[in-house]
């Protein structure tokens, strides 16, 4: 989202893309005129932000592929990689797939 924001896109054009591709908001409450400029006025000053104080379900689509990027043997990023768009498209073909439940107890992913 940063990124987006300090390229002079939009949150809209971020939630807008994401929806597209997920099927759903990334981040609930914050996808106005004002968040953005708070976020412009943050990135503009250097500051470095991890989060905002918030826990949001779908976090993991954003840190699980930044966090094994960090650690992770090629291979083992691979099988998250597959993983989550494997769950990814069960969601959009069934709005009641509990994907991050199925997440949790993805044998693949736990044996990583």
């Amino acid at each position: 989202m940063t990124r987006t924001v300090s390229k002079n896109q939009t949150l809209k054009t971020f939630n807008s893309n994401f929806f597209n591709e997920y099927g759903f908001i990334p981040f609930p409450f914050f996808e106005s005129q004002s968040e953005e400029n708070l976020l412009r006025t943050v990135l503009n000053n250097g500051f470095d932000i991890w989060g905002f104080d918030q826990e949001y379900l779908s976090s993991q689509v954003f840190t699980v592929p930044f966090v094994l990027g960090k650690t992770a043997k090629p291979e083992d990023i691979e099988i998250m990689q597959r993983s989550l768009e494997k769950h990814l498209k069960n969601l959009r073909s069934n709005p009641e797939y509990y994907m991050f439940e199925q997440l949790l107890s993805d044998r693949n992913l736990m044996d990583l």
